[in-house]
């Protein structure tokens, strides 16, 4: 949405730096470090710092319409992002002042905001409302804003049925500034938990592929095109994954998920019959989207650490349990393997060399070995799979089955 720049720029020139100043007080502080981010459309990382400063100052309408804003920027369909709206409409004002930090009331786009949240949770008679209250004192030439509500409006009344709430996002790891700690280094990166109607991998720290290319993706239409998302994950995962399901495309959006999606439809109709066709071969939580989002679905995956995302796996899949690892020097308790346990072999990959021992043509063959061994006394044994002697990961060996 082009109205988030208009509304960043005003943060801008209110910005204060936000370093060196040793007479800030935490709020104005935790507020400027907000609305840097903000100005660089980092807005996962602003909202930590406004939602800590909104539980500080709870009557503060500002707070609660920013929040709102980015809750709606990001497309989060939760009641809290229409709850902190409407409770910030009550407080709108023409005389707003994004320069000062006093400013507690909102400018009038808190009712372009509402619109946009009322449309996205299939409120569509609120939706409407919203908007011609916009409508009656926006005093612009732009008609940006009013084309852009009507567009949400009408993806509103085409919805057939209310999206599932989200969950919204969690910052386990965000430390607010306060005047007690003085931060000489840059902050750490927040961890950010996101979920959005779909399951994540469970690890708290996926592996990020090395490199990852993509290309732009420019519709020569406005209005939406419908297509039905299978998954969301953090970590990028081959298409074969999805049995028995063919043209399924990757796209990575601005805060690294990768969302696969097939279809690109004109008409909602026609999403919802393939998205029934989908569900009926087992893939339950699908559910249709617009992939002329240009948040989510801009940026189309074609390669990941230089193999196609869509290429399919051949070759010699081997099973085999991995009992050490090491660089240099050997230790002490791995040398005493030499003496206990027949079949070790060695491979360096990078600066490891792995031990492990065993050669199955299946997972489950391995996973038996696997107990012997660690009934033998070595404990942190475990199965491994490599493809032509390269070691994959298992989920991708039981993919290739």
């Amino acid at each position: 949405m082009r109205i988030l720049h208009t509304i960043l720029i005003a943060l801008i020139i209110g910005f204060i730096p936000i370093y060196g100043f040793a007479t800030e007080d935490d709020f104005q502080k935790n507020f400027n470090i907000a609305k840097k981010h903000l100005s660089q459309r980092e807005i996962l990382k602003a909202i930590p710092y406004l939602e800590y400063l909104n539980q500080k100052y709870p009557s503060n309408a500002n707070l609660q319409y920013l929040i709102g804003l980015c809750y709606a920027e990001k497309e989060i369909v939760h009641p809290k992002t229409l709850q902190l709206l409407e409770k910030a409409s009550k407080r709108v004002s023409l005389e707003y002042n994004p320069n000062s930090l006093k400013e507690e009331r909102v400018p009038i786009y808190v009712y372009y905001y509402l619109s946009i949240a009322y449309s996205q949770q299939h409120e569509c008679d609120k939706a409407e409302e919203a908007r011609n209250k916009f409508l009656k004192i926006y005093y612009h030439e732009d008609n940006y804003y009013i084309e852009e509500s009507m567009l949400w409006l009408k993806r509103c009344k085409k919805m057939t049925k209310t999206p599932a709430s989200d969950s919204l996002p969690t910052f386990p790891d965000f430390e607010p500034y306060t005047s007690k700690k003085i931060q000489k280094t840059k902050p750490k990166e927040q961890r950010i938990n996101y979920s959005k109607n779909e399951p994540l991998p469970k690890s708290v720290a996926p592996k990020t592929p090395q490199k990852i290319i993509t290309k732009s993706i420019e519709y020569t239409t406005d209005y939406p095109l419908y297509g039905v998302q299978l998954g969301a994950f953090h970590e990028v995962v081959p298409v074969s994954r999805f049995k028995a399901l063919k043209n399924v495309d990757a796209f990575m959006d601005t805060t690294g998920v990768i969302r696969y999606v097939i279809g690109h439809f004109s008409y909602y109709s026609q999403a919802e019959s393939l998205l029934k066709a989908i569900q009926s071969k087992g893939y339950e939580d699908a559910f249709i989207v617009d992939v002329n989002n240009a948040r989510k679905f801009a940026e189309y995956v074609i390669s990941v650490d230089n193999v196609n995302i869509k290429a399919t796996l051949s070759g010699k899949l081997s099973y085999h349990i991995q009992v050490g690892a090491f660089k240099r020097e050997i230790p002490s308790q791995t040398i005493e393997m030499y003496f206990d346990i027949e079949g070790l072999k060695e491979r360096k990959e990078g600066v490891f060399t792995y031990l492990t021992v065993g050669d199955f043509k299946n997972y489950e063959e391995a996973k038996e070995y696997e107990k012997e061994v660690v009934r033998s006394g070595i404990r942190d044994a475990f199965v491994i799979a490599r493809l032509n002697g390269k070691k994959i990961s298992l989920q991708t060996a039981k993919d290739y089955k």
